[in-house]
């Protein structure tokens, strides 16, 4: 079914966070056209390094940055690798260009920049140096570094009008000696320093891109001077995105009004997937609802009042929390929040018939369910790209929440404490009990491993399979066999005195 639209000129962008378990072109090819019908108009595409960098940077890209496998040919590594990477990227331009969506790439330009700081080549251009988090803007091969990211990434999206420098969490400033120094010298604040690395960035991209308009992460800005804010002139080089992802605006609102003063045009940023917490493994649909109603509301009552131009919407969707943490929400897993969300900002609101459009369009036997840990034990089908690693990790939510409650057993906890173990002190009828559902769960984990690994192939990249799987399924196989193994051979010491010594006929006889 369709609901009526409303009309509007504003954007509704989804970002793309490729740090975190980035999926193939080919998953992407399927899904989105269904984010096209949802009324997304472009991508906001965080690359981190699944761009092809080459030259002098090349090294930033990883293994899987978006490229051609074709180790056949007999050309250089690096010509192989710069043309097939360029071809692969194009396809993904290509195919938003189709469903009339525009790109707009990001990269980071201060903080989050553990992608790039984790080399040793770049090692020297850390503000702290245990820290791969933050660039050190006065180091002298910085500014060099990030003016030749810009450049090759603007070369490959030959039709972006925008560029998004993010600069969100910049956690270290003035920090190093030089830094310290620059801004004891010049009398600079926090704000001030980081507003006068961000200054240089747009200066460059004024003289060098002069048809690209800048984005940045606001967050940094909201304990800005605003005095400051005017002084930099950054409001006539820079389109700031205020970023909120929870469903209560705990952000001071004069922020619009100091914002107001400095800039003419505002985007805003909620969520979909990645922001309600760093190891979620399925969306909670009705928070991100929630979160989307709350833009709808703010951006009605005070950004189109007090702003010359309201850009729109940017839908994110975290993989990571940063470079180092583990993989939140997969995908496809997300894609029915998505859809719930997307079409809110759509339609200018969450009904009924929305959930029921979202319901159809990803083939749900009933309504998408919005709050996950309800859904693991209601009986339902889908159909969509990605579905079934969509049920598998409803599947695994129950496995997980049986581990737990057996890992808590009163049989596991009062009867074979590490202590009782070591003694050889235990009763066998308690761990006999335990062992039966023990060995259930033992055995369903294994059975989900062994189906996983290929379904979420067919998305996603062997790399980020094997880390899902090991994070979340191996450590608790390998935990959970050992206690098995443990108590099976506990069973087999058969209720002994204290410190029973046993010998190898002991633990063999049947």
């Amino acid at each position: 079914m369709e609901v009526e639209t409303i009309k509007s000129s504003e954007h509704r962008l989804v970002h793309l966070d490729l740090k975190g378990a980035p999926p193939k072109l080919s998953y992407l090819q399927e899904i989105i056209p269904l984010m096209h019908r949802w009324g997304v108009t472009g991508l906001l595409v965080e690359y981190e390094d699944m761009f092809p960098y080459s030259g002098e940077i090349q090294e930033i890209a990883c293994a899987n940055a978006y490229r051609l496998q074709l180790s056949h040919l007999k050309s250089s590594w690096f010509s192989s690798f710069f043309f097939h990477s360029v071809a692969e990227l194009n396809r993904l331009l290509e195919i938003a260009r189709r469903h009339d969506m525009i790109v707009i790439p990001l990269t980071q330009t201060f903080g989050h920049f553990e992608f790039v700081l984790k080399h040793d080549k770049w090692h020297k251009l850390r503000e702290v140096p245990i820290s791969p988090l933050t660039l050190c803007p006065l180091n002298e091969g910085s500014l060099s570094l990030l003016y030749e990211m810009m450049d090759q990434i603007l070369a490959l999206h030959p039709d972006s009008k925008w560029l998004h420098i993010g600069a969100d969490e910049v956690y270290h400033i003035g920090i190093c000696p030089a830094c310290a120094a620059h801004m004891r010298e010049n009398s600079l604040s926090l704000p001030e320093m980081f507003l006068s690395h961000i200054r240089r960035l747009l200066d460059y991209l004024r003289e060098k891109h002069p048809n690209i308009q800048p984005i940045m992460w606001d967050d940094m800005l909201r304990a800005a001077d605003l005095a400051f804010i005017q002084k930099s002139n950054i409001g006539n080089l820079v389109e700031p995105m205020v970023w909120f992802y929870g469903n209560t605006f705990d952000i001071p609102l004069e922020i619009w009004d100091r914002y107001a003063a400095a800039f003419e045009t505002m985007w805003v940023a909620s969520a979909f997937k990645g922001a309600t917490g760093p190891r979620m493994f399925a969306t909670d649909i009705m928070f991100h609802a929630g979160n989307q109603k709350m833009w709808l509301s703010l951006v009605d009552e005070f950004v189109k009042p007090k702003f010359k131009s309201f850009r729109g919407y940017a839908v994110t969707g975290w993989s990571r929390y940063d470079h180092y943490a583990v993989l939140c929400e997969l995908l496809p897993v997300g894609l029915p929040s998505l859809a719930i969300c997307t079409l809110i900002l759509k339609h200018g609101g969450f009904s009924e018939e929305v959930h029921k459009q979202a319901s159809e369009d990803l083939n749900f036997s009933t309504l998408v369910p919005l709050v996950p840990n309800n859904s693991i034990n209601q009986t339902f089908s889908c159909d969509f790209p990605g579905c079934r690693i969509y049920l598998g990790i409803q599947y695994f939510i129950k496995l997980r929440m049986e581990y737990k409650s057996l890992m808590t057993n009163d049989r596991l906890k009062g009867w074979m404490t590490p202590y009782h173990v070591r003694h050889n002190y235990t009763n066998p009828v308690h761990l006999e009990h335990f062992l039966i559902p023990a060995t259930e769960i033992l055995n369903g984990l294994k059975s989900f491993r062994k189906d996983m690994e290929g379904v979420f192939s067919e998305a996603l990249y062997a790399d980020a399979v094997d880390e899902w799987l090991a994070v979340n399924v191996d450590a608790r196989i390998e935990r959970l066999a050992s206690v098995v193994a443990a108590a099976l051979a506990q069973v087999k010491v058969g209720g002994r005195v204290k410190g029973y010594q046993v010998n190898d006929v002991d633990m063999t006889s049947s």
